[in-house]
């Protein structure tokens, strides 16, 4: 057995038969001031406990058991490099910077650095499943390859501003969800595969139009209205830009447009509701239909908020009725309109009566002479 002590010189050496037996617990030291240990601890050693001569300070090592190897270098920030000889070059396999502390493995496909928080690694292709413990990776890009799926079905997939990129999403169903903001973003033509639940939200067209096409006939825009009440459906147009409005301004246009046989489109007909009177309290409305006369848009009838209707044609093209009853109708031509009244066969008083009716009915255009 040998004593607790040997040092050798450079003049000292064991023959390649002898054996040297360290026995437990005692330090095989290299370096004039013992800088680095080997030593077989025999009994278990806890967690960042210090070990005389071998592991200094607060130490923070794991717990060890019993029997197990220590090498460790004692000199304050010493470092420990294990290399190899590859062809007649040294090549470092391992190197541990006590001062940082890092750790850095080479030759694995790159270099792989282990610092007192952070892990370095190069590129690496994975023999099997990583298994995460709710740890985040961040500052990194994720590349799934072809035939390959990113499954975040048993978790929530959360995403910053602008962190969808490509020409399309595509391939499968997106169920409830809630889409909170989508802005400065263009949806390309879509068709829907069922019902578009808006829940009191609306759509902005901004300074264009919103445009609803079909193709097959007598179909357009409907509105179904489920109410089970006295009122029905409603459309509520609303003109609200204009600060300071003004008499003629109009609040509603419906345009009735089709081609004619250039092809070119047309307006045909436009319904419109001007402001008649502004005043706040006090504000009227009145109803313009335009029809288009000669490629120029005419009105052809204004009501007004006191009922006053007015038309730009004569009306003699026109029927009058009231209650079903016709009270106008086409003007009467008649020469004998122009008669003399027989004044000897009515007094003066009479025939003056009968003067100014006739009088009334041809200025009045409902009778006329032939």
């Amino acid at each position: 057995m040998l004593g607790s002590s040997i040092q050798m010189g450079v003049a000292n050496a064991l023959s390649s038969s002898a054996v040297v037996d360290v026995l437990d617990d005692i330090l095989f030291t290299l370096g004039d001031g013992a800088d680095q240990v080997l030593l077989n601890r025999s009994t278990v050693l806890n967690a960042n406990t210090a070990l005389t001569g071998a592991l200094i300070g607060t130490p923070v090592t794991p717990a060890l058991a019993a029997n197990s190897l220590i090498i460790a270098n004692a000199t304050s920030n010493g470092d420990v490099l294990i290399a190899g000889n590859d062809g007649g070059h040294s090549r470092v396999a391992m190197f541990f910077d006590s001062s940082e502390p890092n750790t850095t493995l080479y030759n694995v496909g790159g270099t792989w650095s282990a610092g007192a928080t952070t892990w370095t690694i190069p590129a690496v292709t994975l023999g099997g499943a990583v298994t995460g413990n709710a740890q985040t990776i961040s500052n990194a890009n994720v590349t799934v390859g072809a035939s390959r799926t990113l499954d975040v079905s048993a978790g929530t997939l959360t995403l910053a501003a602008n962190q969808i990129s490509g020409d399309k999403v595509e391939g499968g169903t997106i169920n409830a969800i809630t889409i909170t903001t989508l802005s400065a973003s263009t949806i390309n033509a879509h068709a829907l595969g069922g019902t578009m639940t808006l829940g009191g939200n609306v759509f902005a067209a901004g300074a264009d139009s919103l445009q609803v096409n079909t193709t097959a006939a007598s179909t357009g825009f409907k509105i179904v209205n489920s109410y089970n009440g006295a009122a029905g459906v409603r459309l509520d147009f609303q003109s609200t830009g204009r600060t300071v409005p003004a008499v003629n301004d109009s609040v509603l246009e419906i345009l009735a447009r089709g081609n004619d046989l250039a092809p070119a489109s047309k307006v045909y007909s436009t319904y419109l509701v001007k402001i008649e009177d502004a005043t706040s309290g006090a504000a009227y409305g009145k109803l313009e239909i335009q029809l288009l006369a000669n490629n120029t848009a005419n009105t052809a009838l204004t009501l007004s908020s006191a009922g006053a209707l007015w038309t730009d044609a004569s009306v003699d093209t026109l029927l009058y009725k009231v209650s079903g009853t016709q009270v106008v109708g086409a003007r009467v031509v008649d020469a004998k309109i122009d008669d003399a009244i027989n004044a000897g066969a009515w007094d003066a008083t009479t025939a003056g009566v009968l003067e100014a009716c006739r009088d009334a009915l041809v200025t009045h255009g409902l009778v006329a002479a032939a």
